[in-house]
């Protein structure tokens, strides 16, 4: 399965569905979204959730991997140098003078 992120293909293991709704369920939807801060399709799926552990067709609720905010392997900045010299506990201004 597939989403389009611009011109590109994502990869996702995510289901995909389109649904069609009118304007004022539309707009009353990007209103909630924004209140709760997710995105409509993230809000979209947490109502779903919600009506079917309601009607007892989900009995628990679906367990979510945190995707934001995780360490990529190779990400960031090389770790530096981690020994101390004589001047790291200095302040920039008395490490000129120390140079000097």
């Amino acid at each position: 399965m597939y989403a389009v992120a611009g011109s590109e293909f994502v990869p996702t293991k995510l289901n995909r569905i389109t649904i069609a709704l009118e304007p004022e369920l539309y707009e009353a939807l990007q209103a909630y979204s924004s209140r709760s801060r997710r995105s409509m399709s993230n809000q979209i799926s947490v109502i779903i959730e919600q009506a079917l552990i309601a009607t007892g067709d989900l009995k628990v609720p679906i367990a979510r991997v945190e995707k934001r905010g995780g360490k990529r392997p190779n990400a960031g900045r090389k770790p530096s140098n981690t020994e101390l010299t004589e001047n790291d506990d200095l302040s920039s201004s008395e490490k000129r003078e120390a140079d000097e």
